[in-house]
Parts: structure tokens; C-alpha cells; sequence
């Protein structure tokens, strides 16, 4: 393994960390790593309150939804996790997302808005992966979305920002699917933890 990985790895390991320390004071120490970070990315979203109540027992959904700003997954841990250098320890739970008809339109969605960036070489490359773009998927429905799809990607063509911002706003109107959010993004907290 060289140095480059070594660091991706030790990046992720110290969000998982941080995010399972946030997660432990204010909901619960029980949690495993992957539900952790599930709160932490679904605490982020626009559909906070919804995801969670998804996600979590009421309990736990209630201590979540009063600390949501706290629990919050950062840029930065966001970067770690998620991020155009980013490697996922597996990928055997984005495999029933693929299977899933909901998921492969919220991607097409998503390819669409950014498809003079998915076109770029290296863009390409990383759109292909499963992970990116379930990733991508659940980045849409952060406040931040621009900063978030463009971690994932390594950077998004300036042209495609309006398409984003359209999509961004047909989400809103559409109202918030916190069942594929839900499956998603569970999804992607078991790939990284």
C-alpha cells in the first residue's frame, strides 16, 4: 500500500471517528459506526427530519432531529468519506441500490444535471462508481449541494451548475423521498466503516 492510500485511509478512519464520538454524546454509544454515519449524513440533509425518523427508532430519531445541526456530517468528512480519492472498504451494500428502479432514475437525474462534467476523462471514471453515484444522490439534497457533488467528483464543470441548481430546486418541489434517501445512504455508511 503506498503513502497516497495510507492517507485516504487514515482520513476516513478520523471522520468515522469524529462522527461516531458527535453521534455517541448526543444520541446514544450504542450505535454501530455505520449507523452513526448514517445520522450524521441524514442530519445534514434538507429532509432531516424525515430521514431520521426513517432511519432511527422514535427515540433516537427525536435526539437526532434536537442535535441535527450538531450531528451534521462536515465538507471535510464528508471529503473523507465520499470524496473523488475516497475508496470504500466494500461495495456489496450499493448492489441492491442497483437493482432498485427509484435509485437508478434519482441517478439518471443527477447525470443529466452534470453531464458535461460526467463527460470530462477523469470524471467519467469516477461517475462510474457506484459509490459516486449514490453518493452524488444523497449530496443533492444537502444545503451545501454544490460543495458536496463536487467532492464526490473532484470538481464540477461550470456549465452544468445551472442544471444542478434546477435539479436541486425539482427536488424541493417534489418533496422529499426519505425512503430512497433513507436506503441510500445507509447504503453508502456500510461502505466505508
Amino acid at each position: 500500500m503506498d503513502s497516497f492510500s495510507t492517507e485516504i485511509s487514515q482520513r476516513r478512519i478520523h471522520a468515522v471517528s469524529q462522527i461516531k464520538a458527535r453521534v455517541a454524546k448526543h444520541v446514544g454509544s450504542w450505535l454501530a459506526d455505520h449507523e452513526a454515519v448514517s445520522i450524521a449524513i441524514a442530519a445534514a440533509t434538507r429532509v432531516a427530519d424525515e430521514t431520521l425518523e426513517y432511519l432511527c427508532s422514535p427515540v433516537v430519531a427525536k435526539k437526532a432531529i434536537e442535535q441535527a445541526k450538531t450531528l451534521a456530517i462536515t465538507a471535510v468528512e464528508w471529503s473523507a468519506l465520499f470524496g473523488a480519492e475516497a475508496r470504500p472498504l466494500r461495495v456489496s451494500s450499493l448492489e441492491p441500490l442497483g437493482r432498485d428502479s427509484e435509485f437508478a432514475q434519482a441517478v439518471m437525474h443527477v447525470g443529466d444535471a452534470l453531464r458535461t462534467t460526467v463527460e470530462e476523462a477523469e470524471q467519467k471514471q469516477i461517475w462510474s462508481r457506484k459509490l459516486t453515484q449514490a453518493a452524488c444522490t444523497i449530496a443533492m439534497h444537502v444545503e451545501q449541494h454544490e460543495t458536496y457533488v463536487s467532492s464526490c467528483l473532484g470538481n464540477i464543470v461550470r456549465s452544468d451548475l445551472r442544471r444542478l441548481e434546477d435539479l436541486q430546486c425539482q427536488l424541493e418541489e417534489d418533496g422529499p423521498d426519505a425512503m430512497l434517501i433513507g436506503f441510500t445512504l445507509t447504503a453508502l455508511s456500510k461502505c466505508v466503516v
